[in-house]
């Protein structure tokens, strides 16, 4: 998870802090993990994003012309996908640490990525209120084509994400709703409808029969994939900036700007445990996700500021 500039790696299991470590100049937009679970990807405002093995360790730093809001790992771990506000998409080798193609197709910042889980597409979303599918099976001078333009959001899409047999993907918008997409037709399934304002993240489970969002408006919210009926609110006390499940779906991480993260089950959707980081500035931007396992604690970890735990 992310507090500003720092990184915070977790034991899923019992809540324990693993590592702290300061991974960029200006606040974190994002991060995430590979696919094998050993390496973590930062995108900052600093117009970077960065690679880390979960000790704190940097292998890489890539760069944009402007903030990096994304980035992303390919299935098989060797590319690398980074969005930014410079409206260009990147594509990086590595095992190089190269750049080996850039795309134009967005006319604004471009927010968020994420490559279809059989790794033949690439699905982006920005500010110009479209989600681009990239068909990555074919290129042209070092090009790849779009396959579908979604248009249908009416503000900024922030989030993007392909269900597991991908078929169907979900966005989320600053329109306050949320929105399912079928890949091969580029139609409109469902519109998610309930949240009062911006939505920041949204994402399936790996059955693809649940969508968690999360919002400006202090709550996270589980649906029905397919009849778009809510099931849940998660509520916080501030702002919740990102959600997701487990690989097993069993439970759901939120996290919050009042510094807090929460770990739910996410059929009874109660509060398994929950972490508040009190010496971190108020109204820290917190993005979460999880990995199935992590490595152990290393020597590099950085512990001048402990959190406490609730």
């Amino acid at each position: 998870l992310v507090l500003i500039k720092k990184v915070v790696t977790v034991d899923a299991e019992s809540g324990k802090i693993l590592c702290i470590f300061t991974a960029h100049r200006d606040k974190i937009l994002h991060c995430g993990f590979s696919y094998s679970g050993e390496r973590i990807i930062t995108s900052s405002c600093d117009k970077k994003c960065r690679i880390w093995d979960a000790e704190g360790y940097l292998h890489l730093s890539l760069g944009h012309y402007g903030t990096v809001f994304a980035g992303t790992y390919s299935n098989d771990d060797k590319q690398i996908v980074t969005t930014s506000y410079d409206t260009y998409i990147r594509f990086w080798d590595i095992c190089k640490g190269q750049l080996m193609t850039t795309l134009a197709g967005h006319t604004s910042a471009v927010t968020c990525c994420c490559f279809s889980h059989d790794g033949t597409m690439l699905l982006t979303g920005s500010y110009d209120q479209t989600a681009i599918i990239w068909d990555l099976t074919e290129r042209k001078n070092d090009k790849f084509s779009y396959k579908r333009v979604l248009k249908g959001h009416t503000y900024w899409i922030n989030s993007v994400n392909f269900a597991a047999d991908d078929s169907l993907i979900v966005t989320g918008s600053s329109d306050h709703t949320a929105k399912t997409w079928d890949v091969h037709s580029g139609n409109v399934r469902n519109t998610f409808v309930g949240h009062s304002e911006w939505i920041w993240t949204s994402s399936f489970s790996s059955d693809a029969k649940r969508i968690v969002t999360s919002s400006i408006d202090r709550s996270a919210r589980i649906w029905d994939a397919h009849s778009a009926n809510l099931i849940h609110i998660l509520q916080h006390e501030a702002e919740v900036s990102s959600s997701s499940f487990t690989s097993d779906d069993l439970r759901i991480i939120t996290g919050a700007s009042d510094n807090r993260i929460i770990i739910w089950d996410s059929y009874a959707a109660t509060i398994l445990y929950s972490i508040t980081f009190r010496q971190a500035p108020n109204n820290s931007f917190i993005f979460c996700s999880f990995t199935p396992t992590l490595p152990p604690l290393g020597d590099s970890c950085d512990n001048e500021e402990p959190p406490s735990l609730e």
